[in-house]
């Protein structure tokens, strides 16, 4: 037997569905993790044992918590990511390490290695390459930063990475990522959108790049890696996500703030929900 992937198309359907699966589980056996999307459900299950459900949000992180909340049972957990909300103390919720799956993931050394030897042939040293990554995107991560804090209603959805790339310097050019910027958000007026801008580059040289792993978007990440490395390769973004989970180990995992809080919960509970032994002593 295999845990299973459930995903519904609304709140209702959802909540009805695991209150029926609590129902008919005697035993106490079952175990469901809401998470947000598809990409963390093929992390979760690989690692998770098989009486646990991973439960796809109808509605991303904030699904994940309307979830939740419907719930007052140890079995029924969220993991989602933080981005650049503020963490949101609720039980049963848990977070990814940094700011969400995929930049846990990059911040390991060695699943790093291994993205960079698949796609990567510049001059650059892994972690080199990592650096730029995230200072090169310095500029776009304060921007959604500073939209989530001061509720701009800025959309990012559709941004063109390739359009804020710069040929002749090989980097993230912040002028053309606003202009990026401006033709999705074609219907705000733009002195609004450069009043926006000026705020963002007031603050730049304030913003320590220690923080960014703990606020750069993981999916900025990736499509700028791949802006980089793909001088025309044809390289697809699903293969480059399918290449760092899968080097991504089990051994890798069990250093993380995430799976020692999920042991913690787990021991307190009796709640198994990993492949390993019930019991587990954290350091």
């Amino acid at each position: 037997m295999s845990n299973s992937i459930r995903n519904y198309l609304d709140k209702e359907t959802a909540i009805s569905e695991i209150r029926l699966l609590l129902y008919s589980d005697y035993e106490r056996k079952k175990t469901f993790i809401v998470v947000e999307g598809e990409d963390d459900c093929r992390f979760l299950k690989g690692i998770v044992n098989e009486d646990v459900d991973i439960i796809e949000s109808f509605s991303g992180k904030h699904g994940v918590l309307e979830i939740l909340s419907e719930f007052n049972d140890d079995r029924v957990i969220g993991v989602r990511d933080k981005d650049c909300d503020s963490i949101i103390e609720y039980p049963r919720m848990f977070y990814y390490d940094y700011s969400c799956l995929e930049v846990m993931l990059i911040m390991n050394d060695l699943t790093w290695q291994s993205l960079c030897n698949q796609f990567y042939d510049g001059e650059l040293n892994a972690k080199e390459l990592r650096s730029k990554v995230f200072n090169d995107l310095k500029w776009l991560t304060l921007f959604r930063k500073l939209d989530s804090e001061k509720a701009w209603g800025i959309r990012f959805n559709g941004f063109s990475y390739s359009n804020a790339w710069d040929d002749d310097e090989c980097c993230f050019d912040n002028e053309l990522g606003f202009i990026a910027l401006k033709k999705i958000n074609a219907d705000k007026r733009e002195e609004q959108l450069i009043q926006y801008k000026i705020d963002v580059d007031g603050q730049l040289a304030y913003f320590d790049n220690c923080d960014l792993p703990f606020f750069t978007q993981g999916h900025d990440c990736i499509n700028y890696f791949k802006c980089i490395c793909d001088r025309g390769n044809g390289i697809v973004i699903k293969t480059i996500g399918q290449v760092l989970r899968g080097a991504y180990r089990m051994d890798d995992f069990e250093k993380s703030n995430l799976y020692e809080s999920l042991i913690r919960y787990s021991n307190n509970t009796g709640i198994w929900i990993f492949k390993t032994n019930r019991t587990r002593t954290c350091t």
